[in-house]
């Protein structure tokens, strides 16, 4: 898919083609890396960006999903 210059872009999909909105060109790593909150500087080791980040949870996701667990359910355990 192509993406829209003022539009949040789909999920990432691990076998997907992103293109960018004004050149002719597929994503860069650090392009998606921004997509998939992910840092910059990730070591994605061997795996190509666009294959990890489609298969993974993003990490802003994931931090504020175990910040709600943590306020809604665990914080009232410590407290009984």
């Amino acid at each position: 898919g192509k993406l829209h210059p003022e539009k949040t872009p789909n999920t990432i999909a691990a076998g997907s083609d992103i293109f960018h909105y004004e050149q002719k060109r597929k994503l860069d790593k650090e392009e998606l890396c921004k997509i998939g909150s992910y840092p910059n500087d990730y070591d994605f080791v061997k795996n190509k960006p666009i294959y990890l980040i489609g298969m993974s949870v993003p990490p802003v996701m994931t931090a504020n999903i175990a910040t709600e667990i943590y306020s809604q359910w665990l914080s009232k355990l410590a407290r009984s």
